[in-house]
């Protein structure tokens, strides 16, 4: 066998690696692209939209809680998202009661279309990443973003935004129907509110 048959064979072996993970989650759009190795502790409650790219050396930790990253967003390397807590309970010791789940909470995590998130970047459960957002490497997320905001630090704290809400509206009325737009009004009040604002 010579070099291009060999790039050849380990392409089909990657492709067919690839495509059988794909298959395990709990939905796949078109165009995913998942560069291995990624861990997925519950496939079936990661769901990933058309156009979607997780970077290697990823992370989703989750039971019952979902993770779902909607159209043409992606995530850099050793993105890790974490979609339950662990509760303390009287009269138990903390492992016995994380072992048996005895209070722990899931809850789901979005990330937003077109939301882009750096490297080494966390996101802890209930959190939804806003449209358009931008995600700054190392940044650990536990509250929900507004669209088009950029969040960087731990805590995560809101420093700018990617437009004006002016800019916003003519950016979307590009991309998305009328009925899919984010209104002027909400995207002012986000972005008179939340500069500075700690996640």
């Amino acid at each position: 066998m010579n070099i291009k048959q060999l790039k050849i064979a380990l392409g089909t072996l990657k492709r067919i690696l690839y495509d059988t993970r794909l298959d395990t989650l709990g939905y796949c759009g078109k165009n995913v692209r998942l560069e291995y190795p990624i861990s997925f502790h519950n496939p079936k409650n990661v769901f990933l939209e058309d156009n979607v790219i997780v970077k290697s050396d990823s992370l989703v930790v989750n039971t019952t809680g979902k993770l779902i990253m909607k159209k043409n967003s992606g995530a850099a390397q050793k993105f890790t998202v974490i979609t339950g807590n662990h509760h303390p309970v009287k009269n138990r010791f903390f492992f016995e009661s994380v072992k048996l789940r005895l209070a722990d909470v899931e809850k789901d995590v979005i990330v937003g279309e077109d939301a882009r998130i750096g490297a080494n970047v966390t996101i802890l459960c209930g959190v939804t990443i806003g449209r358009g957002c931008i995600v700054g490497a190392g940044t650990v997320i536990r509250k929900s973003t507004p669209p088009y905001s950029i969040i960087v630090g731990n805590p995560a704290k809101v420093v700018k935004f990617v437009f004006t809400p002016e800019e916003i509206v003519e950016h979307e009325k590009n991309l998305y129907q009328e009925k899919e737009r984010l209104s002027l009004e909400s995207l002012k009040e986000n972005q008179e509110s939340y500069i500075g604002k700690i996640l």
